[in-house]
């Protein structure tokens, strides 16, 4: 509600309330002066009737025309009072018609009494006698009627008086009641117009007082949408408008407190005006020992010089100095190198007020320095031995940076300039090289994508190298912002892999050549040994002759594994199984319709330590089996599984459905050769353990340890 709207509802309900009670206080008012009229009118009929009663006597004892007239002008005064409408309560009209029927009777009755006095006055004695008797009568009538008027008179005035008492008590009880309201409605508006109005305004007086005193922060504003509220929104868009443009008194100064850099306000004498907590922190001052102090007292001897009459003059001529080292002097006497500005500091007339100095304590920067020096001389020196430099590339300006071995290695003077990537630092490689190496930078730069490349170069003396070039981008956000790398010396290595390659290439003819030649040894063995079979009428003997040719064929089959394969230090013995039980069943003439091989190889790879043994082993159980497990062309299956049962250990289980060995043979004491010589390979020479399952046909179970290769001399 606007406040012009509240005064006009307070005048109004003030006029309207001062109306009110003034109509009621003149209501008050009229009611006791009606009373007091009644009450007046009531005494004046109480005296007449009291006077009449008096004027009947008189005229009684003294009759005349006097009294007669007196009597007659006071019954009609009594008379016109009591009908004059004053008396309209119904108990006030009773009393009133009582009166009235008395004076009634008692006018005929005074009326025959002055008539008989006049006729007395004219009859003889005789008839006055007469008369007279009958005049007492009519006098001791109209006496009692007289006395019963006044009866009657008493009450009435005693009634009039009790109403008016009360009319009275009851104007006094309003009229304080009147006062009381009055009263309690103008200090409620009073108070109402002192929260509305006059507290809102003072409140805003209080707000208006803590914003000019520089707390731009502290907000007037209200809820309220009068006059008061818009002004101090006002006051608040002003403010906000003032903290957008300025800054407050307690705003610069929390700065001022919160600097981590010193700040150091000096008038134009060379007299410090201000310091802030951190000069104090840095210094081991208090303010007070430093406010009004020459500005020297804080520097080293040496630099007191800029704060000297031509040093500010110079300051105050330039207007300022920028980033300039000094060392700061404490209180204690140390030295602390500071980086050093000064501003000169005017009013809007140009006139100086004071040199604001400002300065960072760099004895971090300083140490870091040295160590960033002595690293780089670690870098250069270590860089040095191992003929590796360091380089990068900046994203934004392409701009090239090497280490000091880079020059070493391209062979160019320290003053070479590497920044241009295009025409300074890819000079040195081939016209293809160059291509490739642009092509790895850029998808660096787009895709941060490393790369590790060796190159030809031709050095600035025309030397040429081999150099391994290693990128790394560095992303911010994402984004790739450089390319930093190594760059290394690598000719002596790639002299040597070529010479390394060299040698293996020697030793791999070499070895091919004694494999191929120890292959042939066994083949000429072979066949020496199937000659003097055939020569040898007895069975058992050419057998043996027989069996001795299939161990050295499945060793020879090894070693020819070994000069076909491009890896002569491991050979697939999956593969060689398959040719192993090939050869067994074609050197023993086996039905492959009636007897199926299963054989289940995992990917397993052995060296000539391990495949020989190996080879051997199922050489023996599967010659065992095609020779005794199916008699009479009885038809079966033969199944070879072979795969690790750990990280050190490989499980072969071997097994056929033939007739099974027979249960009164000793497995652990064999007479035949085969099974002998597998048992103490396996057992003795691998350290494994085997174990026979005869209940269904004859099954292996063997499990031993992958041999490693034991260095010979």
């Amino acid at each position: 509600m606007r406040i012009r709207t509240r005064l006009q509802l307070s005048v109004v309900l003030s006029v309207v309330l001062a109306t009110t009670v003034g109509l009621l206080f003149i209501l008050s008012i009229h009611a006791m002066n009606e009373a007091s009229r009644k009450a007046e009118i009531a005494a004046e009929v109480v005296k007449g009737v009291v006077e009449l009663k008096i004027l009947t006597d008189e005229y009684l004892l003294h009759p005349g025309d006097r009294s007669l007239i007196q009597w007659r002008s006071r019954y009609n005064s009594i008379t016109k009072r009591l009908t004059g409408g004053y008396f309209r309560r119904p108990d006030d009209k009773i009393a009133v018609d009582q009166i009235l029927k008395n004076l009634q009777r008692i006018k005929p009755v005074f009326g025959e009494i002055t008539c008989g006095i006049r006729k007395e006055q004219r009859l003889d004695k005789q008839t006055s006698a007469i008369s007279r008797a009958r005049q007492d009568r009519l006098e001791a009538e109209l006496m009692v009627k007289a006395q019963s008027a006044v009866s009657f008179v008493f009450p009435l005035q005693q009634e009039i008086q009790a109403e008016l008492v009360t009319t009275q008590k009851r104007s006094t009880l309003l009229t304080v009641v009147l006062l009381l309201i009055l009263t309690v409605v103008i200090v409620g508006i009073s108070v109402w117009v002192n929260r509305s109005i006059a507290r809102p305004i003072a409140k805003l007086e209080e707000d208006t007082q803590i914003i000019g005193s520089g707390n731009l922060e502290h907000k007037a504003g209200t809820t309220a949408k009068d006059e008061i509220g818009q002004l101090s929104r006002a006051f608040d868009e002003m403010t906000k408008e003032l903290r957008e443009t300025t800054v407050s008194k307690e705003y610069v100064e929390n700065i001022i407190k919160s600097m981590i850099d010193t700040l150091v306000v000096v008038t134009p004498e060379g007299k410090i005006q201000t310091v802030n907590q951190a000069t104090c922190d840095l210094l081991g001052y208090q303010p007070e020992e430093l406010i009004g102090q020459s500005i020297e007292k804080i520097f080293e001897e040496e630099e007191q010089k800029l704060f000297h009459k031509t040093g500010l003059n110079e300051l105050i001529k330039k207007n300022f100095i920028k980033g300039i080292e000094r060392r700061y002097l404490t209180k204690d006497g140390k030295n602390i190198p500071v980086l050093f500005s000064g501003s000169v500091m005017r009013d809007s007339d140009g006139r100086i007020q004071g040199i604001t100095c400002l300065a960072s304590d760099i004895s971090e920067l300083k140490r870091a320095e040295e160590t960033l020096r002595e690293s780089e001389t670690f870098l250069d020196a270590t860089g040095q031995i191992a003929k590796v430099g360091g380089w990068q590339i900046d994203g934004e300006t392409k701009k090239v940076f090497w280490t000091k071995e880079i020059y070493n290695i391209t062979e160019v003077p320290n003053h070479y300039d590497p920044s241009s990537l295009e025409k300074d630092a890819i000079v040195f490689f081939n016209a293809e090289d160059q291509i490739r190496l642009e092509k790895a930078i850029q998808r660096a730069f787009e895709q941060n994508e490393p790369y590790d490349m060796e190159f030809q170069i031709t050095t600035a003396k025309g030397n040429k190298k081999w150099v391994q070039a290693i990128c790394n981008p560095i992303t911010v956000d994402g984004k790739t912002v450089k390319l930093t790398g190594t760059f290394q010396d690598i000719t002596e290595r790639k002299q040597a892999e070529e010479q390394i390659k060299a040698s293996l290439k020697e030793k791999e003819v070499l070895l091919r050549e004694i494999h191929h030649r120890v292959k042939n040894n066994m083949q000429v063995i072979i066949s020496l040994l199937k000659l003097q079979s055939s020569k040898v009428k007895d069975k058992q003997y050419a057998d043996m002759l027989k069996a001795s040719q299939d161990r050295i064929k499945a060793m020879s089959l090894i070693h020819e594994k070994f000069y076909q394969s491009k890896d002569f230090a491991n050979i697939d013995f999956r593969e060689y199984v398959k040719n192993l039980v090939n050869s067994l069943i074609a050197s023993h003439g086996v039905d492959t319709n009636k007897i199926r091989f299963n054989v289940d190889v995992k990917d397993v790879v052995f060296d000539l330590e391990n495949a020989i043994p190996y080879g051997l082993i199922i050489h023996e159980l599967v010659s065992n089996s095609l020779k005794h497990a199916f008699p009479d062309d009885r038809e079966g299956e033969i199944k070879i599984t072979l795969y690790p049962a750990n990280e050190e250990e490989l499980e072969l289980t071997f097994s056929d459905d033939g007739i099974g060995m027979p249960e009164d043979l000793d497995f652990d004491n064999m007479e035949t050769l085969g099974l002998e010589l597998t048992k103490d390979i396996i057992e003795h020479q691998l350290g494994g353990k085997i174990e026979l399952d005869r209940t269904k046909g004859t099954t292996f179970h063997v499990l031993f340890k992958v041999q490693k290769y034991k260095v010979r001399i």
